[in-house]
């Protein structure tokens, strides 16, 4: 896109989300800045959407939600979600192949995070607030390319020190979330994880 145009693209939200129960819903897209994996991730505004009744009858929102099963899916999780500020934090990603496919899983890794970074990592501090990225100057941005494919069925586990990719600088509690783009050969959009509560805390003196 040029400098100074605008695009706009029309979403069927019940194409992608189970809204088949009344409710209050909240909208919000997110875009990647760049393929680098600290550049980050611009936000839209969030939009309030009220459903009075079955926006889709549930059958054909069953079909639907199987027709656009996500070909994978990420779990994050922690050995320990209380850490001391200024110590290492440590976080799990489960990347599980649940399409009939086989995924590729290569990925040019920086040395000094030693994250793939097609995973995108989002960490909240406790007023819902973006922490900072770690920058990375030369010769840090070394890095190495790794080759492989994720067989049907298979998982991946990938342990990441956020330390590595955010400044972590303050004790209070932050939610960390991670995601990954599908395929374009099989769907589009991207697959997020479950939210991730880490507690950072004082050490004791």
């Amino acid at each position: 896109m040029k400098p100074g145009k605008t695009e706009t693209s029309g979403i069927t939200i019940t194409l992608l989300h189970d809204m088949t129960q009344p409710g209050t819903y909240t909208i919000q897209g997110s875009r990647r800045i760049s393929d680098e994996p600290n550049d980050g991730v611009v936000h839209s505004n969030k939009i309030t959407v009220t459903a009075v009744g079955p926006l889709v009858p549930p059958g054909i929102a069953a079909a639907q939600k199987q027709l656009f099963k996500p070909p994978f899916t990420l779990v994050l999780s922690a050995d320990k979600t209380t850490v001391g500020l200024g110590t290492e934090v440590w976080v799990r990603v489960k990347w599980t192949n649940t399409s009939g496919q086989e995924l590729d899983a290569s990925a040019s890794i920086l040395d000094a995070t030693n994250v793939d970074p097609n995973f995108l990592f989002e960490l909240l501090d406790e007023n819902q607030r973006p922490v900072p990225k770690r920058a990375y100057k030369f010769p840090d941005t070394f890095g190495h390319a790794e080759f492989g494919t994720l067989k049907p069925g298979e998982s991946m586990t990938h342990d990441i020190n956020l330390v590595r990719l955010f400044e972590i600088k303050q004790p209070g509690k932050y939610t960390v979330q991670v995601s990954r783009a599908i395929p374009e050969a099989l769907g589009d959009g991207a697959v997020k994880s479950n939210i991730l509560i880490i507690t950072v805390v004082q050490p004791s003196t």
